[in-house]
């Protein structure tokens, strides 16, 4: 179901006589001169946009929010541009920043002109670039090896390294996603020493707040808006519902390889429901808050080895 949200101001003339020959409580309507200015009208639309990882492939593909394709965005597949998309996120309400493995680059994409500029490279952003996210202070952090790197909105560098491998008593070893919840804390999904890993990154200096074991591999993690965190385990196929800190895992969707194989990239649609990428069938697949499986999103030549989803609330104009 789509969500538009739409604001009009309108003048009418309410007439409450019983003398006139409009029934009482309908508007009469004015006739606009040709010289009267209409305000424009813009309503807030909602879209998924997702990466393909795979090397024939390689782009960036948009859908409305019932998973329909709308159009290819970018591909990186030529050698000026080559690159491995593997993280998004909205910036502002017209562009995308793109997170680029292989070339070590984040990418600064127009949703209007359909254009990219470069938005940073080099530096110490030169390990293996996996997901991106924006805290609440429109900082961006980049996952990168086995550390998270911090920029601002202008694209400068904060410091060298904002979390490094180990900080406290957490530790990152093959990080994969990255979650901001709304107290501005970061969680991590670390993929190789099946941990969910909890920051404060409310200052510039980010701090260890919780480490919770997990088994199997964890990989996509969201927080959704029933204040409940969801992460899948690669190895074993689930899907996880935990407290807002990671901890205390259930399984709300067992193995069943015919639907999720190698689960990926996790997001919340508007209207509640999960959509997570299974890498092992190309798809996207769909699945409400308590795990039952509504079915499959998308699947076609785009969802290739998805490697990251991402949900864009837009302002745009009513034609």
């Amino acid at each position: 179901m789509s969500r538009n949200i739409i604001v009009i101001t309108f003048i009418g003339i309410l007439i409450g006589t019983s003398s006139c020959s409009k029934k009482e409580g309908e508007f009469l309507t004015i006739p606009l001169d040709a010289g009267d200015v209409v305000a424009p009208v813009y309503a807030t639309n909602y879209y998924v946009v997702i990466a393909s990882g795979d090397t024939n492939h390689y782009g960036v593909s948009l859908y409305n929010e019932s998973g329909q394709f709308v159009n290819l965005l970018k591909h990186f597949r030529d050698p000026s541009e080559l690159g491995a998309p593997r993280g998004l996120i909205q910036f502002g309400n017209d562009n995308l920043l793109i997170a680029l493995d292989n070339t070590d680059r984040i990418e600064n994409f127009n949703l209007n002109t359909f254009s990219n500029a470069p938005f940073f490279s080099g530096g110490t952003l030169a390990g293996n670039i996996y997901d991106i996210e924006t805290d609440s202070n429109n900082n961006i952090l980049v996952i990168e090896s086995n550390a998270i790197e911090r920029f601002d909105s202008t694209a400068a560098q904060t410091t060298p390294i904002y979390i490094s491998t180990t900080v406290g008593s957490c530790t990152l070893n093959g990080p994969r996603q990255m979650v901001v919840n709304n107290n501005n804390e970061l969680l991590v999904t670390s993929y190789t020493n099946g941990r969910i890993l909890h920051y404060d990154i409310s200052t510039n200096t980010s701090s260890c707040i919780t480490t919770t074991n997990v088994a199997a591999n964890p990989y996509g993690i969201l927080v959704h808006s029933n204040g409940s965190v969801y992460y899948n385990t690669w190895s074993d196929d689930q899907i996880w519902r935990a407290n807002a800190d990671g901890s205390g895992g259930v399984v709300v969707f067992a193995t069943n390889l015919t639907i999720l194989n190698n689960p990926g990239a996790m997001v919340e649609l508007p209207d509640g429901t999960i959509l997570v990428a299974s890498t092992g069938t190309d798809t996207i697949e769909q699945f409400d808050e308590n795990g039952n499986y509504i079915g499959t999103f998308i699947r076609d030549t785009q969802s290739l080895n998805v490697s990251d989803i991402a949900i864009l609330s837009r302002q745009e104009l009513v034609e």
